[in-house]
């Protein structure tokens, strides 16, 4: 039996609410336990809330509603996953109002079970209840609602594990269907079927099986008023083909898992892991899914699977140790190559300096080593073959590069290119660009700083020793100078000085002091007279008093010595880009 009273304190409580224009509002039930409580004795209305220390639970109104103008009910539904609480009395309660207390509840003692959900409700009734309470809505509403809710939750839980594993999805040998001693059995584990999780916790018989029969995993959403839902399922062997069905309002949910063959054999028909159509695919710049590639698939290269590193150590173990290399130490003569494991390799062997490398053989018993060496000024890669017994060096991007260093080129753009640096006199570090360094010094035109500065058109090609140190100069070819191969009888590297090729002309005379006539580079100036008789004015000549050098005449003139000229840029390179 119970007491149910509204203590007095909510009558002042209501007063106060009421005349500051508001409505009751109990927003809360909390559960108590009263040691020594006896629920046959009338509660006094004198009493409130107890103690905090014997709360056990409290949680926020669920529903409320109208029983009739004088009578309002509160409900809560309490979860499942709330731990386990015992208790003897409720009480209604306004959280934003301490001390308030709208209803007491004494009762015999009651224990929340585990994994179960329970419903608790509290009518409050006094005169004008629902008017003053604000509240219209009646409780035929709540069944309605609260069941749309639980579905509408159940099912978009389903939707979101479909959307992960499609229409059928089984982890690891979940539901894997085996031939045992002659008996078909069902393999403990996990599967998904339309988004419902099913789980077998034992193997587990199949009935009814025959040859030429398929084995289908039927699974459903069933539960009780008062129990928990969960997914039910079933196994079912059929020589028809089964599909989704509804029974009683329930819908079934229909895969089939594996197939019987007429030999007895199982064909496993289970799809694995998450559903990849699904789902994107993961990126270098996006999450998503992988599909890991088969064995079989990395040992035949294809398919378009992500191979494991345990995939790709199988496949790599055929050349040798995965990883680590074999330390040969140094290698005297190539004949200790043979006795190599295939592989990775590491080894010291003349001229190659510290190298790493593989040894790939033959089936027939020859093979290859290719090792690179750890110069790393000049990294080289060489190759061994054991038919020939010889070493040859590989040619490397690098080795390219480097044979063009000091090459002096135009350029259209006078922009910076990768690689070269303007061939105007510039100053350089020796350690940024030592492979120039060493060519500079290898060209044998190389000069004292000061020199160069003080004739720069004469040691134009020369290099500069720069700061005597950690620098040097690069030669100027912006200056004017005309590049070309070095002449017979001529010094590699020097500059010539200006010159052009010999202008000649010539004038004449009658008596040594009037010109008649002038070629060439040379013109009359001054006044030209007519020089005749002067009667019959027989003979006459035109002369003049003086002569002048015109090369103009003869070629284009300037006032610098120079061919057809294009300016551009002229660059060098470094040796490397």
């Amino acid at each position: 039996m119970s007491q149910v009273v509204i203590p007095l304190e909510f009558e002042r409580y209501l007063q106060d609410r009421l005349v500051n224009g508001l409505a009751p509002d109990m927003n809360e039930m909390i559960f108590a336990y009263l040691p020594d409580l006896d629920p046959e004795q009338e509660i006094d209305r004198n009493l409130g809330l107890p103690d905090p220390s014997y709360w056990v639970y409290r949680q926020e109104i669920t529903q409320k509603a109208k029983l009739h103008d004088d009578a309002v009910i509160y409900s809560v539904v309490i979860p499942g996953d709330v731990e386990v609480f015992t208790f003897n009395a409720i009480y209604l309660h306004d959280k934003h109002t301490a001390h308030s207390c709208g209803l007491a509840v004494h009762k015999i003692t009651e224990t929340k079970e585990p994994e179960m959900s329970s419903i608790r409700s509290c009518v409050q009734q006094y005169s004008g209840a629902a008017t003053a309470a604000d509240i219209h809505v009646t409780p035929e509403s709540w069944q309605i609602d609260y069941q749309a809710r639980l579905y509408g939750i159940d099912d978009d839980l389903r939707l979101a594990c479909s959307d992960l594993f499609g229409v059928a999805s089984f982890l690891a040998d979940g539901f894997l269907v085996k031939s045992v001693d002659g008996t078909y059995v069902c393999e403990p584990g996990t599967g998904y079927v339309a988004g419902l999780r099913c789980v077998n916790h034992r193997q587990t018989d199949i009935a009814d099986v025959v040859p030429d029969c398929g084995i289908y995993l039927d699974v459903s959403w069933q539960g009780e008023v008062q129990s928990r839902w969960a997914s039910q399922w079933k196994i079912t062997a059929s020589n028809t083909v089964l599909t989704d069905y509804v029974v009683d309002g329930v819908q079934h949910y229909v895969t089939q898992i594996a197939r019987i063959e007429t030999d007895g054999r199982v064909t496993d028909h289970r799809h694995l892991g998450l559903d990849e159509d699904n789902l994107p695919d993961a990126t270098t710049q996006s999450k998503g899914t992988v599909v890991l590639a088969s064995d079989a698939q990395v040992n035949a290269g294809q398919g378009a699977g992500v191979v494991s590193p345990q995939q790709l150590k199988q496949a790599l173990g055929q050349f040798g140790t995965f990883g680590s290399p074999v330390d040969l130490g140094i290698v005297t003569e190539d004949a200790q190559l043979d006795a190599a494991p295939t592989g990775l390799l590491h080894f010291s062997a003349g001229a190659q300096k510290e190298s790493q490398g593989i040894k790939i053989q033959h089936p027939e018993g020859y093979y290859s080593v290719i090792a690179g060496s750890d110069n790393h000024n000049n990294p080289s890669v060489f190759l061994y073959q054991s038919i020939s017994g010889t070493w040859r060096r590989l040619t490397t991007d690098n080795d390219i590069q480097r044979s063009f260093v000091g090459m002096i080129a135009d350029f259209q753009i006078a922009a910076p290119r990768p690689g070269w640096l303007n061939a105007n006199g510039g100053e350089v570090s020796r350690t940024t660009d030592a492979i120039l360094w060493q060519y500079a010094q290898d060209a044998e035109l190389m000069i004292e700083q000061a020199t160069k500065d003080a004739n720069p058109m004469k040691y134009a090609a020369y290099f500069g020793d720069g700061d005597g140190s950690t620098t040097f100069t690069l030669p100027n070819f912006h200056l004017g100078h005309f590049r070309r191969g070095t002449p017979s009888g001529v010094t590699h590297g020097t500059t010539q000085g200006d010159a052009i090729r010999n202008i000649s002309g010539g004038f004449t005379t009658n008596n040594g002091w009037m010109f008649t006539g002038a070629q060439g580079a040379f013109v009359r100036t001054g006044g030209i007279l007519n020089l005749a008789n002067a009667t019959t004015n027989a003979g006459a000549s035109m002369v003049s008093p003086a002569i002048e050098f015109h090369a103009s005449n003869i070629v284009p003139t300037s006032t610098e010595n120079r061919p057809y000229t294009v300016n551009i840029a002229v660059k060098i390179f470094r040796g490397w880009l």
